[in-house]
């Protein structure tokens, strides 16, 4: 769990502060999940904040990802929770949330560029 430990936002944002940030967003968007995501050095995301109805898939979560971050389809990715486990792209987001969400109502996700296309 080092990389969950040593986020920047988790580091430079007290607990009340993420806590509030979260409560407005569930008050603007109720039945959304508010995600956080962190990348490693071989990947340059432009937004890390992103908000997804629970009721979706995590494919849906990646799809958003990939056409906000204009990758491309031949690039491989791989996300991670916060221990370390591979989410699959047919994982609901409720369930993810339940089970990997953090204490301030956030959703940490790693993602991981992997070229394995040769």
């Amino acid at each position: 769990m080092k990389w969950y430990d040593e986020l920047d936002y988790r580091l430079n944002n007290t607990l009340e502060k993420r806590l509030s940030e979260h409560r407005h967003i569930s008050n603007k968007y109720p039945g959304s999940i508010p995600i956080f995501v962190e990348s490693d050095k071989k990947l340059s995301v432009k937004t890390k904040k992103y908000i997804i109805g629970n009721h979706y898939q995590f494919g849906t979560f990646i799809y958003a990802f990939r056409k906000k971050n204009r990758l491309m389809p031949s690039e491989a990715f791989f996300f991670f929770t916060k221990n370390n486990t591979v989410i699959s792209s047919t994982s609901p987001m409720s369930s993810l949330f339940k089970e990997h969400g953090s204490d301030d109502g956030m959703l940490y996700i790693r993602v991981s560029k992997e070229s394995c296309y040769g």
